[in-house]
């Protein structure tokens, strides 16, 4: 496993909320519990939902939370909607793949803080101090 999630087990002490891509939350409840993560497995829920509607015969309800995790990484402004899903969720921290051009920008804007000590190998996590961020575009 990618070393941020035995460091966020022995480093994040008080119960949290952490806005990942699914390919990051998935994990975080072996290794955490006091992390919670916005959304599991959301983009099943957006990449499956005519399959799942054709299986169930029916239209399918899908979850805020999994439709803003993918709005959130694929599809919002970060200053646009972005800030807006944080707020919603209340989120303590944002994981982001660590080759993401997003870092580039995480560390220029306020709210956000790189956690300094966090391994950084697949992914990069950010403190959010959602009363720092700015007012939505």
């Amino acid at each position: 496993p990618d070393p941020i999630y035995p460091w966020m087990r022995d480093n994040i002490k008080e119960p949290s909320v952490l806005l990942a891509p699914d390919s990051a939350s998935t994990a975080v409840a072996a290794y955490s519990a006091r992390m919670n993560v916005v959304s599991y497995r959301s983009g099943a829920w957006i990449r499956d939902r005519d399959l799942l509607e054709e299986r169930a015969g029916e239209k399918i309800e899908i979850p805020q939370r999994a439709l803003d995790l993918h709005a959130f990484f694929y599809e919002e402004d970060l200053e646009a909607g972005g800030y807006e899903i944080l707020r919603r969720y209340d989120v303590d921290y944002l994981m982001i793949p660590a080759d993401s051009p997003s870092n580039e920008l995480l560390e220029t804007l306020p709210g956000f803080s790189p956690v300094k000590d966090a391994p950084r190998e697949l992914y990069s996590l950010y403190a959010v101090d959602l009363q720092k961020l700015g007012e939505p575009k």
